[in-house]
């Protein structure tokens, strides 16, 4: 957790997810040079899936090698990672934050965001009617998410801080 007078939390993804898939990577790239070596009939395959198996050591080299924090979350607002997307979104523009927890999926925490805020504004009209086709038409609410899977800490504790830091700039706010 942090004390309170920690301006920031800087949130950094683990690695031993990372280390897994570069390993399965490569037992994958060894069956797959196999298959190369005794089975001429399906060099297609083998070529595709080899690429792609090396493709996934080098992602998770990268992810592994990664020394800067997915988010980092301060007095003044969220920053989100260069990998993902390197957005800035102060606390000014969120109006409210909650736990989302999907079926099928990870558990998130959603940022409400108002409509002018500056992160929405710059999201690709692509983007924003691809969201719409996943809401069945009804309208959109501007939103960020915030996903907590592969960090160091909880769920939960990720959703407490956030709501820590949003309530301490609602109160300065009013002040």
């Amino acid at each position: 957790m942090r004390s309170m007078e920690q301006t920031e939390v800087r949130l950094v993804a683990e690695k031993d997810e990372y280390v897994a898939f570069i390993l399965f990577c490569f037992v994958g790239i060894m069956v797959v040079t196999c298959l190369f070596i005794w089975g001429h009939l399906i060099w297609g395959a083998a070529t595709a899936g080899l690429l792609l198996l090396v493709s996934g050591v080098i992602y998770g080299i990268r992810k592994v090698t990664q020394n800067h924090p997915e988010y980092i979350i301060a007095n003044q607002g969220i920053h989100f990672g260069p990998s993902l997307g390197n957005y800035w979104i102060p606390w000014a523009d969120i109006n409210g934050i909650s736990d989302q927890r999907q079926i099928n999926g990870p558990a998130y925490v959603q940022l409400r965001l108002k409509t002018d805020s500056a992160y929405w504004l710059t999201i690709s009209p692509l983007r924003k009617q691809l969201l719409r086709i996943h809401m069945c038409g009804r309208k959109v609410c501007p939103s960020a998410r915030v996903h907590t899977a592969g960090l160091p800490i909880s769920h939960q504790q990720v959703l407490v801080i956030l709501q820590d830091y949003f309530q301490k700039y609602q109160k300065n706010e009013l002040a």
